[in-house]
């Protein structure tokens, strides 16, 4: 079996066995093991779907957070979302309440300083090892 990524065509225990490990000091992350997938297409392979781009403030430098800051913005991932969307079945590159379909929905009034509403698009689930 040739061995493609960090893993072959179909699950293997032993490749998977690197994953054998747990999260210590953040509560609920689980087990490495059960939510990643170490054959090709990865993850995906029992992915439900769920997408939403990262946030401006993914990219910025955080004092408290250590190596915080990306040498690229949100910027610069929107074209590359927009091909991930046809790919994706996620259909277009739109996070509003419109671009989700929930336009019939009334919203509250937040103050952006201290909450807002993020919204997702879910595709049907897409096994990029097919």
């Amino acid at each position: 079996m040739a061995l493609l990524e960090s893993g072959g065509l179909e699950p293997n225990a032993a490749i998977q066995a690197v994953y054998d490990a747990e999260a210590i000091g953040i509560a609920g992350s689980g087990e490495f093991g059960v939510c990643r997938l170490r054959y090709f297409g990865g993850t995906t392979n029992h992915w439900a779907g769920w997408c939403t781009p990262l946030d401006d403030l993914d990219f910025q430098v955080r004092p408290w957070v250590p190596h915080s800051g990306w040498p690229i913005s949100r910027a610069d991932l929107d074209p590359y979302y927009d091909a991930a969307h046809r790919i994706c079945d996620l259909g277009p590159y739109d996070y509003s309440p419109e671009g989700v379909g929930l336009s019939h929905l009334s919203w509250p009034k937040l103050d952006a300083a201290k909450a807002m509403l993020a919204f997702r698009h879910r595709s049907r689930p897409t096994r990029l090892g097919e």
